[in-house]
Formats: C-alpha cells, structure tokens, sequence
C-alpha cells in the first residue's frame, strides 16, 4: 500500500513541477471560461 503511495506522490510532484503544464493548462481552461459565459447570457 505505502509503494503505491510513494508512486502516486512523486507522480503528482514530478507533474505539478512542469512549468510547461502551467502555461499549456489555462489554455484548456478558456474555452469552457467562454463557452460558459456565452451560453448564460
């Protein structure tokens, strides 16, 4: 059980650690920004 702890923690470090994840995940986020806005008007 603490092995698979381990794994899914050094994941997530090594994943939240990418700078390109923090640029190329806002532009996954805008077009449900807008699509949203747009639909509730």
């Amino acid at each position: 059980m603490t092995e698979w702890l381990n794994e899914l923690a050094s994941w997530a470090w090594a994943r939240h650690h990418n700078e390109l994840s923090w640029y190329i995940r806002p532009l996954f986020l805008l077009p449900f920004a807008y699509f949203s806005y747009r639909r509730s008007g």
